[in-house]
């Protein structure tokens, strides 16, 4: 069975080149060229076996496998997006934490490794 690698960076190429139909319009909002916006979408179609687009004139229509792609492709970047506000909101990521040493540890070590993470995240309470 062939493994199939797709990347996150290849769908928020993708979604874009859907929504405008344009690899022209879509290259200027993900911040590439036009050719490099085209090569990435030429790669997505060859790793995923399949055409996503028609090509009608200059521009390009998302087909069947393009709109169901899209929709999955959607809710990939809104994940990946929560993974990254979830990353940068600190009050979101707090938890208890439970520490059971040896009296040995416990009284030596723990201190010092308690300190250290004290000094790293000074909002732990």
């Amino acid at each position: 069975m062939k493994t199939r690698r797709i990347t996150l960076r290849q769908l928020q190429i993708f979604a874009p080149v859907g929504q405008f139909g344009s690899t022209n319009v879509a290259a200027r909002t993900v911040a590439l060229s036009q050719s490099a916006t085209g090569a990435a979408l030429n790669q997505l179609e060859r790793v995923l076996g399949m055409k996503l687009f028609d090509r009608v004139g200059k521009g390009l229509r998302l087909n069947e496998n393009g709109r169901m792609l899209m929709q999955q492709a959607l809710g990939v970047l809104d994940a990946a997006e929560s993974i990254e506000n979830w990353a940068i909101d600190d009050s979101v990521r707090s938890g208890a934490l439970k520490i059971g040493a040896s009296t040995t540890i416990g009284n030596y070590l723990l201190p010092r490794i308690l300190a250290h993470h004290r000094r790293r995240l000074p909002d732990a309470l």
